[in-house]
């Protein structure tokens, strides 16, 4: 019974991880911020990884492979959940203002985004930025280990030119207001 739970959890873990890149198109591979590096797949896109890398995704394209981020309520903000994969390496996804903290399977199975293209996405909303927040996570299925401190806080926050607040968790879900 121990074996068949082990074995249920390992596909599920795949299959969230295999969703969590969310896209079909080559082009549109969860990629390294800073290098372009696709990460988690062969990248056989024309498209060069430092054009991508910086601009990502354009809003038709996101619109047609990420609808989930379009039509959010925003009566409670909005929140951007951010975790990494490699150093200085980030990925983003966007959700609904809650009064809680949201589960990492709601978090993951979400396609993950460039800090770009969450610019790109946020362009579409009208909100003002006190009702942005990112908030600072591991994501469960990285290898990657990192500390969730002030420097790491700083380091997301400088992707958005410190428009945001950045709110940390603690390994236990609890979470630490940074700015």
């Amino acid at each position: 019974m121990k074996l068949i739970k082990t074995i249920l959890i390992a596909i599920i873990s795949l299959l969230m991880l295999v969703s969590s890149f969310g896209c079909a198109d080559p082009s549109a591979l969860p990629r390294d911020d800073q290098s372009g590096v696709v990460i988690g797949g062969e990248d056989h896109s024309t498209v060069p990884a430092a054009e991508t890398a910086t601009h990502g995704r354009d809003l038709a394209t996101l619109r047609e492979q990420c609808p989930q981020y379009f039509g959010l309520s925003v009566m409670k903000g909005l929140e951007i959940y951010v975790c990494s994969f490699a150093p200085d390496n980030f990925q983003y996804r966007i959700m609904e203002g809650t009064n809680r903290i949201k589960t990492d399977e709601e978090i993951s199975v979400l396609p993950g985004l460039t800090s770009e293209e969450v610019k790109t996405i946020l362009a579409t909303y009208d909100i003002g930025s006190e009702s942005i927040t990112i908030i600072a996570s591991r994501n469960p299925l990285s290898s990657y280990y990192y500390e969730i401190d002030g420097e790491y806080a700083n380091k997301v926050s400088e992707q958005f030119g410190g428009m945001y607040r950045v709110m940390t968790l603690t390994d236990q879900g609890t979470p630490l207001d940074s700015n």
